[in-house]
């Protein structure tokens, strides 16, 4: 019985101490607070609008002033607000590309990529619409309370710079830069993805 006693005893401290110390640990970076498996490839082949987690109304938008950038814009469920996502298998990593229009007899469209070319003052490269850094990895946050669509972060897997808005403020006309990760996400860094149709 003693022997019994002991081994529940020890049992239920070792237990105790597991929950506790789970409960006090904190992640510090982005792939330790959620690990993009846990997204997977539930949005591939879906259309989607992303929105600002500081701003609904404010969602990605493929700039039809400068076909190279991709911009802050208010949602007017436009075509070139409304991205495409792919999911690869082999990566677990997606590309997003909006459907093809024609420009002055070209056919084109954009890809979210992350520039070569393009900086801010900070030197955090912008996102452009072609270039070779255009594979991202999705780390859910959160949920959005209002309409329950969940929060990312959107991880560029070539530079391993996470999508945010320049400056921290999603205004109309803002361009969208690629920035070093902060834990979560800052409120800049995250953003509501909602399906709006299939590819």
């Amino acid at each position: 019985m003693k022997v019994f006693t002991k081994l529940m005893v020890g049992a239920f401290v070792v237990t105790t101490l597991g929950v506790v110390g789970r409960s006090q640990t904190v992640s510090a970076g982005i792939e330790e607070n959620i690990p993009g498996s846990n997204v997977a490839n539930y949005f591939n082949n879906k259309v989607v609008k992303i929105q600002s987690e500081m701003n609904r109304g404010m969602v990605l938008d493929w700039d039809q002033s400068n076909l190279d950038q991709v911009i802050m814009y208010n949602s007017a469920n436009s075509w070139n607000q409304k991205w495409n996502m792919f999911y690869n298998f082999a990566t677990e990593t997606y590309t997003l590309s909006t459907d093809p229009h024609q420009f002055s007899g070209f056919i084109k469209s954009a890809s979210l990529s992350v520039s070569e070319k393009s900086f801010d003052s900070k030197g955090n490269p912008r996102i452009a619409t072609t270039g070779l850094n255009s594979n991202w990895r999705l780390y859910k946050v959160g949920v959005d309370d209002l309409l329950g669509d969940g929060l990312f972060v959107l991880q560029n897997t070539e530079t391993g710079k996470v999508l945010d808005i320049e400056n921290g403020a999603p205004s109309q006309g803002q361009k969208v830069v690629a920035t070093e990760g902060e834990g979560r996400g800052t409120s800049s860094q995250r953003f509501r993805i909602h399906i709006v149709g299939n590819v």
